[in-house]
């Protein structure tokens, strides 16, 4: 049978139609559900509580002794801030550290007197000292040891070397062909002339003639030159290629476009070193870059005129 009961029409007068009862049915039979209500007469205060906790019981109006029991879980006690006082023995378990924390800030002061010495006393008074180096002590020292940078071996301070610590020692080979006053001024001192990979230039490739007699230096001229014509390029096109023997370039614009020159591969609108205006003229500066240069024109037509000397 199911719970709560529903009235019917006519049936009692005193019950409103279709009023529901709540009920739980127990074996057919209802029992009526009914709330607790602590109010006096005319006045409803429902009692406190909830499904999970039950009642709100007042602890204290309650007398005499209560007996807790923890259902075989821990009972937590709190003091409230107060003192709870334990009668009979407790049983402490668990495992413990030997040594416990106390506190001494109510522990009562002990007064220490006698006599205490700080650990450096103060000195008054006259203090003799012995062994140590007086002036006159100091003058007798001097008249025994001979003056630094002394040459006569009469006054010299021997020193004996055990033989153990002797190496036997190689005098140095014998040293020649350094220059001398005569070898620079009759001409027979040479000196030579490097690159900057260390290389001895030669006197076939040598770009200095030296005198050293006469104490001149003069510039080796230059014999040999290489013309070109390179054909202007909307794209990068090489100018010059890579020359170690290089000792002198010149570059003509022979276009009415503008030529942007670059030291290096890959010449741009972006990326090169000079730019050349129609008609215009251009020299290696020195030290000559003997690397290769590229170029690229804004619009192709006309030539560069390209003068290499060697």
């Amino acid at each position: 049978m199911a719970d709560n009961l529903t009235t019917q029409s006519g049936t009692p007068a005193t019950v409103p139609s279709a009023s529901v009862i709540a009920t739980d049915d127990v074996s057919s039979v209802h029992f009526q559900k009914v709330k607790l209500d602590v109010g006096g007469d005319g006045v409803s205060v429902p009692a406190s509580g909830d499904a999970t906790n039950g009642l709100d019981v007042d602890v204290t109006r309650v007398q005499g002794t209560v007996t807790v029991g923890d259902g075989g879980g821990t009972i937590s006690v709190d003091d409230g801030g107060g003192t709870l006082t334990v009668d009979g023995t407790v049983a402490v378990t668990g495992a413990y550290q030997a040594t416990q924390p106390v506190s001494l800030a109510t522990a009562p002061t002990t007064p220490v007197t006698g006599t205490f010495w700080q650990t450096t006393q103060p000195v008054s008074g006259t203090v003799a000292v012995t062994g140590v180096a007086t002036e006159l002590t100091l003058a007798s020292v001097d008249t025994k040891t001979p003056a630094l940078g002394q040459a006569l071996a009469a006054y010299s301070v021997p020193v004996i070397l055990p033989s153990a610590t002797i190496t036997t020692l190689t005098p140095p080979a014998a040293i020649s062909g350094f220059a001398t006053d005569t070898k620079q001024s009759d001409g027979t001192q040479k000196s030579q002339i490097v690159d900057g990979s260390g290389n001895v230039i030669g006197s076939t490739t040598n770009a200095l003639d030296v005198n050293i007699q006469s104490g001149s230096i003069s510039e080796k001229p230059i014999t040999a030159a290489t013309l070109t014509n390179v054909t202007s390029s909307a794209t990068t096109a090489t100018i010059l290629a890579s020359n170690s023997n290089r000792r002198m370039a010149t570059i003509y614009n022979d276009s009415t476009s503008a030529l942007y020159l670059k030291y290096g591969a890959t010449a741009s609108a972006t990326s090169y070193t000079i730019k050349m205006e129609a008609g215009a003229y251009y020299e290696l500066p020195t030290p000559v870059y003997t690397g290769v240069l590229d170029g690229i024109w804004i619009s192709a037509n006309g030539f560069a005129r390209v003068t290499e000397m060697v």
